[in-house]
């Protein structure tokens, strides 16, 4: 009863404190909330993927996996419905793939983000992440999408998933990632186990279409040796800027039209997202760069 009552005192204080006027402030804060969209950081896996970090992107896919497999099941466990008008809330944004409130799955991974880069020698960067997660924490709450309550074990869930998911970027450093290694039978056991459960309890079939794609792709490269050739910073640039705008283009649709497009169509145009970061923008790249093995 006492955290109800906290939850919605500070939901009102949330949305009534406008130190812009209100109609910037909501653009602002509407903008500021995608920092936690799951989608938004599949941007920086491609982006260390595609300069060669194969390994660090791995991870940080990993653990956008794990917080979307987690938030899932949290909420799908305790069915907490989100604040609504009618309890005289403003509900700014509608949520592209519905789902409950509790927990906040913005806000659980951006703090994900924040501790798994927790120990990163950058502390400007590891203290533009902490900005960022209390940023979106609060502008969860300012849009009506999540109870107080919702956004801090959110957070505290993020860093703890986080900075276990460091922990295991350093022990598995050294492995090769191939099928045909022990580790990487083990490894793909638990993808796989991890995906056949998020069929149940992922928010439609979007991140399920992208993770199969992803790992197909990345598991695919290394069991036929694929490298990618360390090229210039032009070079890198160049692959970085052509491999966003087809990232953009497939996820566009997704997007603007969460409601109109057939869930089939929807799994389909992640699949070949997944497949574009870990496969074709590194295959399409190195055979630019070598015509003569084409």
């Amino acid at each position: 009863m006492i955290l109800e009552i906290s939850d919605k005192a500070i939901l009102h204080a949330v949305q009534n404190f406008h130190p812009i006027p209100i109609q910037y402030m909501d653009y602002l804060i509407r903008a500021l909330t995608e920092l936690g969209s799951p989608l938004l950081w599949v941007f920086l896996v491609a982006f260390f993927y595609w300069q060669g970090k194969e390994k660090r992107a791995f991870h940080l896919m990993n653990l956008i996996v794990f917080s979307v497999l987690i938030v899932g099941a949290a909420k799908e466990l305790f069915h907490k419905p989100r604040p609504s008008i009618e309890e005289g809330y403003r509900v700014l944004i509608q949520e592209r793939f519905g789902g409950f409130s509790f927990p906040s799955g913005h806000s659980t991974t951006i703090a994900a983000v924040f501790g798994f880069f927790l120990n990163h020698k950058n502390k400007l960067f590891v203290l533009g992440l902490g900005l960022a997660t209390i940023i979106v924490a609060y502008s969860r709450v300012y849009l009506g999408a999540h109870f107080p309550s919702d956004v801090i074990v959110g957070v505290v869930l993020g860093v703890l998933i986080g900075a276990s998911n460091n922990k295991i970027l350093n022990r598995f450093n050294e492995y090769s990632f191939k099928l045909s290694k022990i580790q990487g039978k083990f490894l793909v056991a638990g993808l796989i186990g991890v995906a056949l459960i998020l069929l149940f309890i992922a928010p439609k079939l979007v991140y399920i279409g992208l993770f199969f794609g992803y790992y197909a792709g990345f598991f695919f490269l290394r069991e036929i040796n694929f490298e990618q050739k360390r090229v210039s910073k032009s070079n890198i640039l160049t692959k970085t800027v052509i491999g966003f705008l087809g990232m953009a283009l497939l996820l566009m649709p997704v997007i603007l039209m969460p409601y109109d497009l057939n869930e089939s169509i929807q799994f389909a145009l992640m699949l070949v997202l997944g497949l574009w970061v870990s496969a074709i923008v590194p295959v399409l790249y190195e055979k630019a760069l070598n015509p003569s093995k084409q």
